[in-house]
């Protein structure tokens, strides 16, 4: 019986894993779709200050709002 057990207890964790993915995945095309609106305001940046903010950004995952953009340009000392 513990057998059994310990696959099902396999097929959910499996499941669960599963889904856990395509809410990351979920996640992740709003924050960008939410960072390509939000930083295009902020056209003085160069390309590299970009990757920077938006690596960061996917790192913490952050949503990409004017205050959260500000804090993480000031931690990464950033000027905007």
């Amino acid at each position: 019986m513990t057998s059994n057990k310990s696959t099902m207890n396999n097929k959910n964790n499996g499941k669960k894993n599963v889904l856990l993915d395509s809410d990351d995945e979920q996640d992740t095309k709003k924050i960008d779709e939410g960072w390509k609106q939000n930083v295009k305001k902020y056209t003085i940046l160069s390309n590299l200050q970009i990757e920077k903010l938006e690596s960061e950004f996917i790192k913490k995952r952050l949503k990409p709002t004017r205050n959260n953009i500000k804090k993480v340009s000031q931690s990464l000392k950033i000027p905007l």
